[in-house]
């Protein structure tokens, strides 16, 4: 594989980044037809590359492995990994236990169950092993309902697992019509307790035909708050503060909305993150200087807003409570590189900080010959 130093990265709206332009090196990674990566930085340095592959045909779907030793600059052979499921996603927790999440649709070759549930992989030995815990409609209570596993039923999670200050892993799990769990595990991630149940205010939880839960990213503030970025279904939440929903009926028009629980993960609380429609699939990046990252898709080409698809990440600041992020400022356009005809570009994808202060970021495009293609993004902010 090879680098080649693109075009500089555009900065839109500077207020604490000094450059509108800043330089990026991108590396083309695996195959046509790779789609929606995530990056993982491991103790020894080494970086992870997990994504899955499509031929447009479910059944034919399956996870790879990357590896590279340079900080991104090169990577391994490919790895087919014995991983079932789809948008596999990364956390790595401070003892270096990797977590993996994916979901399996009803139309998989693997599914025998007739409905979308979930899985939990774990890694201890920095990936070379994995071992899984299947999340299916027995593990959430009140998903069955009326004795019967509804037609049209799903398990879904959040997409990490969070380590809380204590050292305790949170985890969300959920099913629609108001099945929403947070997990916990005081033992790494071998066992977890599966009871806590959760209540979320000013939404009629029991009309969810998907949970809130679902796609969610965890945080911990530093005031001890748990945080939920939440990716939710327009016709169940209010619009934007003055603005009027789109009227497109596809979930590519959704958008991300942020929920906070101050009494440790039963009751939550909706809060405008201020994103707009059809940006989705957050990760956070805490950096130096309680800064923060935040990496997410615009899914949907809205003008003027955001008339390019393709993968963001907003420069941000840390607080006791959580967060801040203006998204009209320190906007940084990671990746344009979809078709601007096409329905999505993939995105989806994250970044990890090495110790010499380089960003490396992770995506998938569509071409106009409808090809998806991933690259790795290699780039620093300008002070």
């Amino acid at each position: 594989m090879t680098c080649a130093t693109d075009e500089p990265l555009v900065v839109k709206g500077l207020q604490n980044i000094s450059q509108n332009h800043l330089p990026i090196t991108r590396i083309p990674v695996g195959s046509p037809g790779d789609y929606k990566p995530c990056l993982a930085r491991l103790a020894n340095d080494d970086l992870l590359l997990i994504g899955f592959h499509t031929t447009g045909g479910v059944p034919n779907e399956y996870c790879f492995l990357y590896r590279s030793q340079d900080g991104g600059r090169s990577w391994s052979s490919r790895r087919h990994l014995d991983l079932v499921g789809r948008e596999p996603y990364f956390s790595v927790t401070r003892d270096g236990t990797i977590f993996i999440t994916t979901h399996v649709l009803t139309s998989a070759k693997d599914n025998r169950d007739g409905y979308v549930y979930s899985l939990l992989y774990r890694s201890v030995d920095a990936g070379a092993t994995f071992d899984v815990t299947k999340i299916g409609h027995e593990r959430v209570h009140g998903a069955q309902r009326d004795g019967r596993w509804p037609g049209r039923a799903l398990v879904a999670t959040g997409r990490n697992v969070l380590e809380l200050d204590d050292g305790t892993l949170a985890f969300a799990v959920a099913a629609p019509h108001g099945a929403e769990f947070l997990w916990h595990s005081r033992d790494g991630g071998e066992t977890w307790s599966d009871s806590r149940a959760c209540t979320f205010h000013g939404v009629d939880m029991e009309a969810m035909t998907y949970p809130i839960f679902g796609e969610a990213v965890l945080y911990q503030a530093a005031n001890g708050d748990l945080l939920s970025l939440c990716r939710v279904m327009l016709k169940y939440f209010p619009p934007i503060p003055g603005t009027t929903i789109p009227g497109q009926k596809t979930d590519q028009w959704e958008r991300l909305v942020l929920y906070r629980s101050r009494d440790g993960g039963n009751s939550w609380r909706m809060e405008e993150l201020g994103s707009w429609y059809g940006e989705m699939y957050p990760a956070l990046l805490s950096l130096p200087d309680n800064e923060m990252l935040i990496t997410f898709t615009v899914r949907a080409a809205v003008a003027p807003r955001q008339p390019h698809l393709g993968l963001r990440a907003v420069l941000g600041q840390r607080t006791d409570d959580g967060f801040y992020f203006d998204f009209d400022r320190d906007r940084i356009m990671l990746e344009t590189r979809s078709d601007p005809n096409a329905i999505s570009g993939g995105g989806f994808g994250n970044t990890v900080r090495l110790d010499d202060g380089t960003l490396v970021s992770c995506y998938s495009y569509r071409t106009s010959d409808n090809k998806l293609h991933v690259e790795v993004a290699r780039w620093r902010i300008a002070p």
